[in-house]
């Protein structure tokens, strides 16, 4: 190289320094970003994770010492699978992941796209202040955690550790040990003021939704694909939820046995207080049959309610297990001769068999009549095809949710009984199941996350405020790859460099578009954009 070539080197090196940090005081705010955010350690004061950032978490991370963790609309976390990422929300701590329908929250592997697989991270814990029916009031939370961050219990009821709405939570669940695992989201003793609204776990290593005492309620909460069971509650959980999905596959099963409720007092059956007593409503399970000629032989019910708990579930469709009940044990048994335990206005359809009656020690001979008591208004069908689904309904990448006009499910719900006609909490349907007219999972949930790229920030859907502002580009600045989101459709897309030379020229005819310059030097472009006689113009920053 001559001498005039190492002149030119250190000065473009120089200007372009000189470029970024005049951009930084004249855009301040395009400064503000970066593309990655290593998460090394826990969150101790009030923090912020915004969505033009991508942030990966590393080992066990907890929300402690009274901080709050808020995570804006839109924002990608995740996971790192070396490391076995988990995010703890500690009884001290506060997580409010706050999306919408348009801009969803994920928590997701760190693996590329299609390369993704059950328990490539842990997952969530929230931990809470609610009354358990663990001797002393307090206990230590499954997988592996350990030290007083991870005690979860208390007597609040009332409390509240923040909110997790339009969230996905994907490929999660990590079995630290039988019996002993962390879940997609694992709830231990959170209070009533806790929100857990449109949530989604797909591709859970261990069971989807678990609840450890508490009073929690939840609303539109789907479980995707799941390794164990999906909706598991113990230790005196008595929350309420309403609307919930659940989609299995029939290839993948947990070697404890697949179910889809799984309910105990605890572990041994006691008579310890708060009786596990939750109550669920409006819920569709699809089981493995729907989907597998021959389903994997670990499955086995649909709901396995046992160890004396009373779990109730009402207006809810259950198809598709080798079993589709079975009450276990005479503590159980008893609280739904008792009328503790309550399953009514619900569908069966094809079951290998509709109950478990007879098991060893456990043998109730009297289920099948108190299911099918006609002041139950519960319903058996030998095949789905009686319900009147829509085809693709047992998709399990693209599921077609509502039923089909003239449905049986579109009618029968009641809410007449005193639990859910004196409760604010539920919503009075017409609809047996979790969907009637309206698909309350359109715009946020994912049905096939392993396809989806996740290397740039969640697509941000245009707003109220966009439509003010025309054009919106992110994440900016960036390594060269920035999505370009306009009111209207864009008809030229246009990148200068600092010269004014053109270095890009597309014709994309979307509102949407997704730049990659990666192979252009760092610096600031002008991105220039015609939508019909109106034209745009924003600096982004290649760094």
């Amino acid at each position: 190289m001559g001498i005039l070539g190492k002149i030119q080197k250190p000065m473009k090196n120089f200007i372009t320094l000189l470029l970024l940090l005049t951009v930084g005081t004249l855009f301040p705010s395009l400064m503000q970003a970066q593309s990655v955010i290593q998460v090394t350690a826990d969150i101790t004061t009030n923090t912020t994770w915004t969505r033009n950032n991508i942030y990966v978490l590393n080992g066990y991370r907890y929300i402690k010492d009274g901080a709050t963790l808020t995570i804006e609309p839109g924002t990608i976390i995740k996971g790192d699978k070396a490391s076995k990422a988990t995010l703890i929300v500690s009884k001290t701590g506060k997580i409010f992941a706050n999306g919408t329908a348009t801009e969803p929250i994920v928590f997701t592997s760190n693996q590329p796209a299609g390369q993704r697989t059950y328990g490539d991270w842990g997952g969530i814990v929230m931990l809470g202040n609610a009354t358990i029916n663990v001797a002393g009031g307090s206990g230590l939370i499954e997988g592996g955690l350990l030290g007083a961050d991870a005690t979860y219990g208390g007597t609040n009821d009332d409390d509240s550790s923040g909110v997790l709405r339009y969230v996905r939570i994907e490929f999660p669940g990590i079995a630290y040990q039988p019996n002993n695992e962390i879940n997609g989201l694992t709830m231990g003793g959170l209070g009533r003021k806790t929100v857990i609204e449109n949530v989604q776990v797909s591709y859970s290593g261990d069971d989807c939704f678990e609840w450890f005492g508490g009073t929690v309620n939840g609303r539109n909460l789907i479980a995707i694909r799941g390794w164990d069971d999906d909706f598991d509650v113990d230790f005196g959980f008595r929350g309420k939820v309403q609307f919930g999905l659940v989609i299995r596959d029939g290839a993948i099963a947990d070697q404890s046995q697949s179910n889809g409720f799984e309910s105990d007092n605890d572990g041994t059956g006691s008579s310890n207080t708060p009786l596990t007593s939750p109550t669920f409503s409006n819920v569709t399970f699809i089981g493995p049959r729907e989907n597998a000629v021959t389903p994997n032989a670990l499955y086995r019910r649909g709901m396995h309610l046992r160890r004396n708990s009373r779990t109730s579930i009402y207006n809810s469709v259950i198809m598709g297990y080798p079993t589709g009940l079975h009450i276990d044990g005479s503590a159980s048994q008893g609280a739904a001769t008792n009328n503790d335990l309550q399953l009514e206005n619900m569908v069966f359809a094809n079951m290998g068999v509709n109950f478990e009656q007879t098991s060893g020690a456990n043998t109730w001979t009297g289920m099948t009549s108190y299911f099918m008591d006609a002041t139950r208004a519960n319903e058996i069908y030998a095949l789905s095809s009686a319900l009147g689904l829509q085809s693709g309904y047992n998709s399990l990448t693209n599921p077609t949710l509502l039923p089909a006009s003239g449905s049986i499910l579109l009618s029968g719900a009641s809410f007449s009984n005193s639990r859910l006609s004196t409760d604010p909490f539920w919503t009075p349907t017409t609809f047996r199941g979790a969907f009637g007219t309206q698909d309350w999972t359109a715009g946020w949930a994912n049905f096939n996350p392993n396809a989806t790229n996740y290397s740039v920030p969640t697509d941000v859907q245009i707003t109220a405020d966009l439509q003010n502002e025309g054009l919106f580009v992110y994440p900016n600045p960036s390594t060269g790859i920035f999505n370009l989101h306009h009111a209207n459709t864009m008809d030229q897309i246009r990148v200068s460099d600092a010269m004014g030379k053109v270095v890009s020229l597309d014709y994309p005819a979307s509102n949407r578009w997704v730049m990659d310059l990666s192979n252009l030097p760092l610096g600031i472009y002008s991105v220039e954009v015609r939508s019909g006689d109106r034209t745009e113009t924003q600096k982004v920053v290649i760094r």
